[in-house]
């Protein structure tokens, strides 16, 4: 029997609280290994190029660079790197700008971790398969 690879999840929040809240909620769906935590933007990119996760879950308003710039950053890697973010502001327009930049997912972390947890299961899914 083939043996399945986990989707590897770098999370980046600069609230302690709310990094051990979200690793703890991603880490119960299977299929999923947490790989690394970030707490600001240049962390989340300088673990992104030493990870390479499949997914990353991104603080919009974090110190030093905010998730959207670091969605940037990822992006021009050309690297496939599922990327979602997570915030409180609740915009329109800035979860349009988020998308259209490339984001996956744009999520409320106090209103859609439902949404949140879904589609982290929702990947984890697609991508369980052997490797190699």
């Amino acid at each position: 029997m083939a043996s399945h690879v986990p989707t590897r999840v770098l999370v980046a929040d600069d609230a302690p609280q709310v990094s051990r809240r979200l690793t703890e909620l991603l880490s119960e769906i299977e299929g999923v290994h947490i790989v690394g935590h970030a707490r600001d933007g240049d962390e989340a990119l300088a673990l992104f190029r030493q990870l390479a996760p499949d997914l990353a879950v991104l603080d919009l308003g974090m110190p030093r660079q905010s998730g959207l710039e670091v969605l940037r950053e990822i992006r021009q890697t050309g690297l496939t790197c599922h990327v979602i973010i997570v915030t409180n502001h609740t915009e329109l327009a800035l979860r349009e700008r988020c998308l259209a930049e490339g984001a996956d997912g744009f999520v409320h972390k106090t209103t859609e971790l439902d949404e949140l947890l879904a589609l982290v299961r929702a990947h984890a899914h697609r991508t369980r398969g052997p490797r190699g």
